[in-house]
């Protein structure tokens, strides 16, 4: 828009400091006015010619309730109602005398054209009293330039969001149309042992695919709410590539792939860590790396011990080499994104939610540590994890790697609160594998009744669901520790719930529980824990 400064002459009150100061910012602002607070005499020190079209009083006596009036006539009609409702002298003045200026954004109507404007209101105060410069300033460029960047950006985020979205709808059906499939091929060959055990052990590989999938999603929303923390502990290494070369093998093998697990130039295996997060951070790059690469080739995962810069700690870097597809130039700087997956592998419909390795950064990043890729498309890719691991003194090692005495839990009894018939089932037949005896009560209300009713020592454990109807686990607990005797303080209570977030296991210790078990659990993690807890 052209802009014409006009001036005015000045107020009969004394403000020719204020009219010096206007006419200076008159080039940057639509237009200029100072206003005496305590009369409301107003005068406009400068305007463009758009500005002045509008017919809005230069100099007067009312200057609130006439900017109200002309407002209402030359305002855009979405804004009307939000600006009436802040432009009131009382609500001004104060927050003026708290912050020393006030800033709102709105539309002026300049016949058919809408224009975004900022008016900005600055007190000022000296020997000849107090002064306001209001200021409102053409914005309308800057406005549209924001509103088209917030455009693509949530064009860019619907795109993103569709695209997962879509991904994930493959990837779930696919395993739970190789369950229900398997389920039923297994059902109607009831009488045929082989093939009976080879459904379930495809419903098996389908089921553990499918939870890494939500798990991924899980993970995913607790780091980016800032609510995933590391639970440190006595860490082995051994037993993490252990558990890491059990799990790959047999997805290598089904690929007719060599793998090579080499950790020779370890020392010290037994570290302070969170070993369940090294544990996912390796398996999520060596499980991609297997996938991404073709039957016939070769994935390798080195583990090395080196000198650390800090006193106490080892360098533990793990290298996981592949001779796969490899990943493009271009999309390379993306790989640690949120959801992002490179075309070749949607193309290929090789199966995840693009999450894998976002999470692994992330974690990574939690742990102080460094991780780094290089690849070249056609011909592989190499991903280098390094991470300083306090390491255990040797006596700590020793008792760490002497055999545990697993506890006998036959004949001991457990009662489960569990409100669904069909989680209740899997584990009363989990625990009868177990040799112990179990009694089931549908809610936390029950729970309670039923630990009155049959006495001190009756049960030895109590396997606790969180979200039920009536009495939830966290209210069934509190009032079971709040019981009379020594028995209902210390009967062991372990939650065993699909609430698997850290706050949610932080939650059952705050009521009470003596441990958590996220569902679906393995069952050798809940004999652990009730052999661990059971005297």
């Amino acid at each position: 828009m052209k802009k014409e400064i006009q001036a005015i002459p000045q107020p009969q009150y004394n403000t020719s400091t204020y009219a010096k100061v206007a006419e200076a910012l008159a080039a940057d602002y639509f237009s200029i006015y100072v206003v005496d607070p305590d009369t409301d005499e107003f005068i406009e020190y400068s305007a463009a010619e758009e500005y002045d079209e509008l017919g809005v009083e230069k100099e007067g006596n009312d200057f609130f309730n006439l900017s109200r009036k002309n407002m209402s006539r030359i305002i855009d009609p979405e804004d009307k109602e939000r600006f009436l409702e802040i432009f009131v002298k009382e609500r001004i003045m104060n927050i003026l005398e708290r912050d020393g200026s006030f800033t709102t954004k709105h539309r002026l109507m300049f016949g058919e054209e809408s224009v975004w404007v900022s008016m900005k209101a600055t007190l000022l105060e000296d020997e000849t009293g107090r002064h306001l410069i209001i200021g409102t300033n053409n914005i309308d460029a800057q406005m549209r330039r924001e509103q088209e960047y917030q455009n693509r950006m949530s064009e860019a985020r619907d795109r993103a969001r569709n695209d997962f979205l879509a991904n994930m709808s493959h990837d779930i059906r696919t395993p739970m149309n190789a369950i229900v499939g398997y389920t039923n091929i297994a059902r109607e060959n009831i009488h045929d042992p082989g093939m009976v055990q080879d459904a379930l052990e495809k419903i098996g590989s389908s089921s553990h695919f499918l939870l890494s999938l939500i798990n991924d999603v899980l993970d995913m929303s607790k780091i980016e709410s800032g609510k995933m923390q590391l639970s440190m502990g006595d860490c082995d290494l051994a037993a993490v590539l252990r558990r890491i070369e059990d799990i790959t093998s047999m997805q290598a093998a089904n690929k007719a792939l060599r793998v090579t697990y080499d950790h020779s130039n370890v020392r010290h295996f037994r570290v302070w860590g969170d070993e369940l997060r090294i544990e996912q951070v390796l398996i999520n790059i060596v499980s991609n790396a297997i996938k991404y690469t073709p039957e016939g080739r070769t994935v390798d995962l080195l583990a090395e011990e080196l000198p650390s810069e800090q006193s106490g700690k080892s360098r533990y870097r793990f290298v996981i080499r592949d001779t796969g597809i490899g990943i493009s130039e271009e999309y390379l700087p993306y790989i640690f994104d949120s959801f992002s997956r490179e075309k070749n592998t949607t193309i290929n419909r090789i199966q995840g939610t693009g999450l894998g390795l976002a999470i692994t950064a992330s974690v990574v990043e939690m742990m102080e540590g460094v991780i780094s890729v290089k690849s070249k498309l056609g011909e592989g890719s190499e991903f280098t994890v390094e991470l300083d691991l306090e390491v255990m003194d040797q006596e700590e090692e020793a008792e760490a790697d002497a055999p545990k005495e697993q506890r006998d839990l036959t004949g001991k009894r457990v009662l489960m609160v569990e409100d669904l018939d069909i989680n209740a089932e899997i584990a009363e037949l989990v625990l009868s594998q177990f040799g112990m005896v179990s009694e089931r009560a549908e809610n936390g209300e029950i729970c309670v009744r039923m630990i009155k009713e049959k006495g001190e020592g009756y049960y030895d454990a109590v396997l606790m669901d969180i979200q039920m109807p009536v009495m939830n686990g966290y209210e069934a607990t509190r009032a079971i520790r709040a019981l009379s005797g020594d028995y209902c303080r210390e009967i062991p209570i372990i939650a065993m719930s699909a609430n698997a977030y850290d706050e949610d296991v932080a939650n059952c210790l705050a009521a009470g529980m003596n441990d958590h078990i996220a569902k679906p659990f393995q069952p050798e993690r809940l004999r652990e824990l009730l052999g661990k807890y059971i005297n």
